[in-house]
């Protein structure tokens, strides 16, 4: 009974126990969470601090802050870092990097959003819609963000920082130029966001301010700033700054320069001599005097101008020191107190980079030269009539050159355009001579085409022709039988020959023919080409000597090798007498295969071979009245040199003719 008891009670207090451990344990985590977050703050400000200095260095501390977040096991400390990391880069203007970590925040948003806070949320929508719209092709990415941004806001109009987050999507829609809906979320944002959140307040009525403007609401956008004035007065000075710094950029764009003077003086007049306010001090003394110049006001100009010049020296503020010493030296120079504005010019020089250095040198002259002149005004007071007489001279002959400069240019310009179209005309007639050329070369290739058809092609189909009639005949003796078969053999064998020579020789008029290399055999190319022709070689009683072994694997064309050796055979056999002997030989090295075919024929003279490799191949008759074509050794020629080979014919009547050829074995070589 008292195990039972000990048993219910276990069972019943055992989920307490649990519950009460997993909220220890939740607090743990939040705990941790925090922890982890501080050092990630800490990593993520070195990045940003160091990212201009040590790029390098940099992305270490982001990767540490990253292994953070992982470490912590919290997608949505993940997403935090990754948009702050995305915020840096877009700051610096890295919008490749910038890009890259945005769609890593994305995708772990995708796969983990039940884990991510609404504030991460709405950060990642933020910083996204920035970056993409500044990449110009990703515009339209950024306005569908923005679309879901809206709609994920609308889902949690309930949440407590409803209205901060109603200010960033009215800041997206400024961004994209969509000034309604900016208005509409950024007066949302105004109306849901407690005064008592004094920053966010008096940021969020400054966005409204610009907005107003932009819309041309300038009333509204002046009367905004005034009810919040009080509330900035009572802010800090970084506040202070902004809010009055925007008010009196409203001010001149409405013309109230007066009244934008006195603000930016109550503001000047409110900061004390830290180091944060001397530095707006000096930015705002040099505003009024800005103001103030162009207001044609020089003498109050001259006051704010040196006060801010004052400030530079001493606290070595250089934001605006540039702007400050250009100012004085305008002032100056307007005051004609010269050696003032050299003074201050001089230090221009010092400031200024060695790329303005001619330009800048160039201007003091012109300030010297006017110090010099307001010291001997006196002397030229005396000459005057002399200067004004010497001036209109002056400018009769600035006018008549002119006119001379002018007609100069016309008739340059129309004898430049006369060229212009004269070399067009040339060239348009080299063209046309071009194409004639090609025309007429075409229609000479069309002739021979049509010719040897025509004539040559005729001749052996009328033979095939007449032996078809014999054979079909029944009483046609057996033997008489099998030698026209052979003989048929030979005549679609020949036929086959030209229609493929006139086939490649047409390409290669047009030249529509390009090697198509791979890696084959000598052996088998070799014995397809030997089984070709040897009916013709036997019909003519010729003996063909190959070589035992000639297997090596080379890179070509195999098409544009098989018509070369074809032809070189074909054409040794032609001009072989009968009972004639034919020699293939081939040789091999690292780099090179050679190719020799030798026979006993009728051999050439030395103006025949000059013929051939000048390219004019003549048709001749063979030893047994076979007719030739001219294509051949033209396609021999052409397909040996695409295929990096060359060619050396030797040859003596009556003995007989050797050809040789060489081919790189890897056509990568040639």
């Amino acid at each position: 009974m008292k195990k039972m008891l000990l048993l219910i009670v276990i069972i019943y207090f055992m989920p307490i126990t649990f519950i009460v451990q997993a909220q220890n344990n939740s607090e743990i985590s939040e705990a941790n969470r925090d922890l982890f977050k501080n050092e990630v703050d800490q990593h993520l400000d070195e990045f940003r601090n160091l990212y201009q200095i040590d790029e390098k260095k940099a992305l270490t501390d982001l990767e540490e802050a990253e292994k953070l977040a992982t470490k912590a096991n919290n997608e949505d400390l993940h997403i935090y870092v990754l948009s702050k990391a995305a915020s840096i880069f877009y700051e610096q203007n890295n919008l490749h990097h910038a890009l890259s970590t945005i769609t890593k925040a994305q995708n772990i948003e995708i796969n983990h959003s039940d884990e991510i806070s609404l504030d991460s949320k709405v950060r990642l929508f933020s910083i996204s819609i920035s970056v993409y719209f500044k990449t110009n092709s990703s515009i339209s990415i950024a306005k569908d963000l923005i679309k879901k941004f809206e709609a994920l806001l609308l889902k949690n109009e309930s949440d407590g920082l409803f209205g901060i987050y109603a200010k960033k999507l009215g800041s997206s829609y400024y961004l994209v130029r969509d000034l309604d809906n900016a208005e509409k979320w950024t007066e949302i944002a105004i109306s849901s966001i407690s005064r008592q959140d004094s920053l966010s307040y008096i940021s969020t009525g400054i966005q409204l301010a610009s907005i107003y403007s932009e819309n041309e609401e300038t009333e509204k956008a002046l009367s905004l700033m005034d009810s919040l004035s009080d509330m900035a007065d009572n802010s800090s000075n970084e506040l202070l700054i902004n809010f009055y710094g925007n008010y009196a950029q409203l001010l001149l764009m409405n013309n109230e320069s007066e009244k934008a003077v006195e603000m930016f003086k109550s503001i000047y007049n409110k900061l004390d001599n830290s180091s944060f306010d001397n530095f707006h001090k000096h930015n705002l003394a040099f505003r009024i005097a800005q103001i103030y110049f162009y207001s044609n006001k020089y003498k109050e100009a001259l006051e704010w101008a040196l006060l801010s010049y004052e400030y530079s020296m001493k606290y070595g503020i250089k934001t605006k020191y540039f702007q400050v010493i250009k100012l004085l030296q305008q002032i100056y120079s307007i005051h004609g107190n010269y050696e003032k504005a050299y003074t201050y010019l001089e230090d221009e020089i010092i400031l200024k980079d060695s790329l303005n250095e001619l330009r800048l040198k160039d201007e003091l002259f012109k300030l010297k030269s006017e110090l010099d002149s307001s010291r001997v005004v006196a002397e030229y007071n005396a000459i005057v009539k002399v200067q004004e007489y010497e001036r209109y001279i002056l400018y009769v002959f600035v006018l008549f050159s002119v006119i001379l400069i002018t007609l100069f240019a016309i008739l340059f310009r129309a004898n430049k355009k006369t060229k212009y179209l004269n070399v067009i005309l040339a060239d348009q007639h080299v063209m046309i001579s071009e194409q004639n050329e090609k025309l007429e070369h075409a229609v000479q290739t069309k002739n021979r085409i049509f010719s040897i058809i025509g004539h040559d092609l005729r001749g052996p189909i009328s033979t095939m022709y007449s032996y078809l009639d014999i054979i079909s005949d029944e009483d046609t003796d057996a033997t008489l039988l099998d030698s026209i078969k052979e003989q048929l053999r030979i005549a679609m064998e020949t036929s086959m020959n030209l229609l493929d020579n006139l086939v490649f020789w047409g390409q290669t008029q047009q030249e529509a023919i390009k090697p198509n290399i791979i890696k084959t055999n000598t052996s088998e190319l070799l014995n397809e080409v030997l089984l070709q022709q040897d009916i013709y070689a036997t019909s003519k009683n010729i003996k063909l000597k190959v070589p035992q072994k000639v297997g090596c694997d080379i890179e070509t064309d195999v098409r544009m090798m098989s018509v070369i050796l074809r032809n070189l055979l074909a054409n040794a056999i032609k001009f072989t007498p009968i009972n004639g002997v034919i020699s293939l030989h081939c040789s091999f090295t690292d780099l090179k295969m050679f190719v020799e075919v030798r026979d006993t024929g009728v051999g050439m003279s030395e103006e025949q071979i000059k013929t051939i490799q000048n390219g004019l191949v003549d048709s001749e008759k063979g030893t047994n009245n076979e007719k030739g074509y001219g294509l051949g050794l033209q396609l021999v020629k052409t397909f040996t040199k695409q295929l990096g080979g060359t060619i050396t014919i030797s040859s003596k009547q009556g003995e007989g003719t050797s050809i040789k050829l060489s081919f790189p074995k890897s056509y990568s070589l040639f």
